[in-house]
């Protein structure tokens, strides 16, 4: 099993390191055979002096299960790391940065990402029941519109409504009879039109709740805190 945590790839500008980050014990030889090339070729590669070919890069993308933007990284990582022209060590770094701060955008984490219309956007960020909904119907105990009627606050009405475009919009299913959510990853960026409301609606939600702790069980946490840019940088990529 691969220990696939992308946001390592894009820490650091040596491909080197992110493979013995992200290689298991004993996947060395699995990654070798996978190259047709033998262990210690690789091996002298992650650890020695030695850097794989382009034509090799792609393959190890392959083997590694990584996405287009993460393929286009790591292969220019190789050609980075590889290159001892200053001119074109610098072109790649360049294109490195811009790809790195691609990475920052959610969307580009998701090969299968899906994205609304503007109309169903503005009908899914106007109110939270969409999204609780949605939510809500991943749970192991939600199978019916029966179990959103007594887990959730609101009419039967509101909740059909709202049940009726989430399954239009492929957002929530039937699979087998039973309610879950959807296949598809949606979020709405942050120089989107419908931002604020959707900010709004779940804050709104946390400091209706604020009445009802004291249970054990729940938590609301507030933490004001200082960072610097770097850490910032750092913080907002792990998030």
């Amino acid at each position: 099993m691969i220990n696939k945590e992308v946001n390592i790839l894009f820490k650091s500008f040596d491909y080197k390191l992110y493979l013995k980050n992200t290689l298991k014990r004993g996947m060395s030889k699995d990654l070798a055979e996978f190259l047709n090339t033998s262990t210690v070729a690789v091996s002298q590669v992650i650890s020695g002096e030695r850097h794989f070919i382009p034509e090799q890069a792609i393959d190890v993308a392959a083997f590694l299960e990584l996405n287009d933007l993460e393929k286009s990284f790591f292969i220019k990582l190789v050609e980075y790391n590889r290159t001892t022209h200053y001119k074109l060590r610098e072109h790649y770094y360049q294109e490195l940065v811009k790809m790195k701060e691609h990475s920052n955008e959610i969307r580009s984490r998701y090969d299968d990402f899906s994205e609304l219309t503007e109309e169903q956007k503005g009908e899914f960020y106007s109110s939270k029941i969409y999204s609780l909904i949605r939510l809500t119907s991943s749970l192991e105990s939600i199978n019916t519109k029966d179990d959103l009627y007594s887990a959730l606050n609101f009419s039967k009405n509101k909740i059909d409504q709202a049940l009726e475009f989430l399954l239009r919009c492929k957002l929530v299913i039937y699979e087998n009879g039973v309610l879950n959510v959807g296949p598809a990853h949606t979020f709405v960026p942050f120089n989107s039109p419908f931002v604020k409301g959707h900010h709004r609606n779940w804050r709104a939600y946390s400091l209706s709740r604020i009445e009802d702790l004291g249970d054990s069980e729940e938590l609301m946490y507030t933490l004001p805190m200082s960072l610097s840019s770097e850490d910032f940088k750092k913080l907002r990529t792990d998030i």
